[in-house]
């Protein structure tokens, strides 16, 4: 079986913190959601909020999966990666199985 090596930890905590960055952006839009309703502050501010923080929240998350999908094309083979990350392959239920043979293959 495979082990994760300083790289991968490094990956996951660089992607964690990009998806941390968008839970805040997130929060910071539904902040201005709540200001705007409630009238707290006036219109345009909390509209500011509500799409600064949105804008944020999609960067953050699109940066944190574009770090994990290049991680994974450089640890799979060009061709099983390209099938794999491919948009239009809705289903991941071949992927799980590809990945394991990877993993197998690089143990043995």
């Amino acid at each position: 079986m495979a082990t994760m090596n300083d790289g991968d930890e490094r990956t996951l905590l660089v992607s964690g913190l990009w998806l941390h960055g968008g839970l805040i952006g997130a929060a910071v839009a539904g902040a201005g959601v709540l200001q705007w309703c409630t009238g707290d502050l006036g219109a345009i501010s909390a509209l500011g909020l509500v799409f600064s923080g949105a804008l944020v929240a999609a960067a953050c998350w699109r940066r944190g999966w574009v770090v994990l999908r290049n991680t994974v094309r450089d640890t799979m083979p060009h061709a099983a990666a390209s099938a794999a990350c491919h948009p239009a392959n809705r289903s991941c239920a071949g992927a799980r199985e590809l990945g394991k043979a990877v993993f197998e293959r690089e143990a043995v």
